[in-house]
């Protein structure tokens, strides 16, 4: 792959096409190793493209935004990944796409950035970002995200009933979107639910 594009924007976005598909790669192996090995590469290339971009001094707050989100998600997505490394990275992001107006782009980073929060069990934190994305939401995509994250952190505070209506709430939209991957992900999820309820 050759560095001479007219436009090097063009290069960079290759380069997080590269990440995102040894991140969609890591998270289908069954195998350890061949995970990490996925995940690892998917760091590597989205570091390759953060270098492409210092070194070609290209000015597009956008274009690097996108850079930082795809570094952050590699790490994010990783069940062993740095979420230390995930929180630099999705911030830096969250400036990018703040100064370039991508207003959905900054919903979307959050979403994420409130995951990594719940992960840490800094349920605080996690919240605080659902709160502050929910007003700012305008497409049923990022609605059903924003669901699907609260769900799970009113289930890992034992807001079983909250978890319960959340939940219902994004599965709906997974079907009105016709999102299959979302809607397996939330019905599992209601499945956790459910048993927990009957256990109680």
């Amino acid at each position: 792959m050759s560095e001479n594009f007219i436009d090097p924007t063009l290069f960079i976005q290759s380069f997080c096409l590269k990440s995102a598909v040894y991140r969609a790669f890591a998270a289908k192996e069954k195998e350890e190793q061949a995970q990490q090995i996925s995940y690892l590469r998917a760091v590597e290339t989205a570091e390759e493209a953060a270098l492409i971009y210092t070194k070609k001094n290209i000015d597009n707050a956008k274009s690097k935004g996108r850079v930082y989100f795809n570094l952050g998600a590699a790490h994010a997505d990783n069940p062993k990944g740095d979420l230390e490394k995930a929180i630099d990275s999705y911030l830096i992001a969250l400036e990018c796409f703040k100064k370039a107006n991508a207003i959905n782009d900054g919903i979307r980073i959050n979403i994420r950035l409130g995951k990594v929060y719940l992960l840490q069990k800094k349920y605080d934190l996690s919240q605080k970002i659902i709160d502050e994305v929910r007003p700012q939401i305008s497409n049923e995509r990022l609605a059903m995200h924003a669901d699907y994250l609260e769900a799970q952190l009113k289930l890992a505070i034992n807001d079983i009933e909250d978890a319960r209506e959340t939940a219902k709430n994004g599965l709906a939209r997974a079907k009105a979107l016709g999102s299959k991957e979302d809607e397996l992900r939330l019905t599992l999820l209601l499945q956790t639910i459910k048993s927990l309820i009957d256990e109680q």
